[in-house]
Formats: structure tokens, sequence, C-alpha cells
């Protein structure tokens, strides 16, 4: 069935989603990024960035004690609290799921700190420089994270009502 065909027939059986549509919400936010504080090294020869990302998490639940980031190929990652000490975590190439041994007071604000690399990402990042046809064309990177592209570059909680501050280290 092509787009237009699944489309009309998603109109006159009342629903207008495609057949094959898989439910897709926003995360419940026990622990929200309030700010994102991120350190970046860019290597536009190599297409990667290494990154240092350290999230204050605000509690909106009494007793939160897991987030989970959209983090997608990132390699050499670690992961621990703003003392330096490692935090239990797990990622399976896409999420990664921080979980802390304490629970968070209702209001309570902590900080954790993601360390990466990623190379080559598929969006949101671009680079760029020159070719053949422009050998002058000069070289940078830019974002594009509309709208769930900042996680193949950012550990974040990638969706568009979260609203975290940013500060950037380049």
């Amino acid at each position: 069935m092509t787009t237009t065909e699944s489309l009309l027939h998603a109109a006159r059986s009342g629903s207008f989603s495609r057949p094959d549509a898989r439910p897709h919400y926003a995360p419940e936010l026990r622990l929200e990024p309030a700010h994102l504080d991120i350190t970046l090294t860019v290597d536009l020869d190599v297409r990667s960035l290494e990154g240092t990302v350290t999230i204050r998490l605000r509690a909106n639940d009494e007793g939160a004690t897991a987030i989970d980031l959209d983090a997608v190929d990132f390699l050499e990652l670690s992961v621990e609290d703003a003392a330096g000490k490692a935090l239990r975590h797990a990622y399976d190439g896409a999420r990664l799921s921080v979980v802390y041994e304490e629970p968070f007071a209702r209001g309570e604000e902590r900080e954790l700190r993601v360390s990466y690399r990623v190379e080559k990402p598929i969006s949101g990042v671009l680079f760029g420089g020159p070719t053949p046809a422009s050998p002058n064309a000069g070289r940078f990177a830019l974002t594009d994270n509309e709208t769930e592209r900042a996680r193949h570059w950012l550990p974040c909680v990638d969706q568009p009502a979260v609203r975290p501050t940013l500060s950037f280290h380049l």
C-alpha cells in the first residue's frame, strides 16, 4: 500500500494514522534535566565530537531514582556523579539509562556527568569543508536538532517539550 493509499484508507476508517504507526509518547519525567553544561572538542577532519555534559537533574516526584537519556551510537561512554563517583547505568546503543542508589526528594537537584565520543553521526551534526568542486570552501560543523536529532551527538531527553537551559564550551 502506498503512502497515499494508506492515508486515504485511514481517513475513510476514521483514523488519521498509518496502519503501521506505533504509539509514541513523551517520557514520564520523574527526573527532568534543568540545565546542560556542554563541553565539546570538535575534530573537523575525522568528523567527530568528544564531549562531557554535566546535566543538572531536578526531581519532579519524591523517590525518583532513574532517568533515560537519548544517546545514539556513542563511543567510550562513562557516567558519574558530580563528585566523580561512577553511577550505575546501562546503554543499548540508543538509550542511556542512569540509576541512582539513593532516591531523590521532590524538588531536589543533583548533577550527573556523561563523557563520550561520536564519530560521523548520521544526523544532528553536519560537517562540511572543501570538495573537489569547491576547494576553497570553509570547514565547519553545525548542529541541527529539530525535532529529535540532538540524540545523535548530545546525551539528552530529546523531546521538544523538554527545554533545559544550556551552556557551551567549545
